[in-house]
């Protein structure tokens, strides 16, 4: 694979990973208790990683940064 099919798959890695992260943390949102569910984008960046190998790695981590980014300051839970 060239250079540049590396970079795209590496950005729609990445954006695989947000969205279905974002997907998933907004799934198990619950209403004060805890839930345990199956984190997709995990999923997807494992399945990537293993059909692409290791030249990857950037776009799991691009896709986590901004995950937690937009994350971190989203509103919580305050019905206590």
């Amino acid at each position: 694979m060239k250079k540049i099919d590396y970079v795209f798959v590496i950005f729609i890695l990445a954006a695989l990973y947000f969205l279905a992260g974002k997907l998933s943390l907004v799934l198990l949102h619950g209403i004060g208790i805890v839930n345990i569910g199956i984190f997709a984008s995990e999923g997807i960046a494992l399945a990537m990683l293993l059909y692409f190998a290791k030249r990857i790695w950037p776009g799991v981590f691009i896709g986590q940064f901004v995950l937690a980014f937009t994350n971190y300051n989203a509103p919580q839970n305050q019905d206590q």
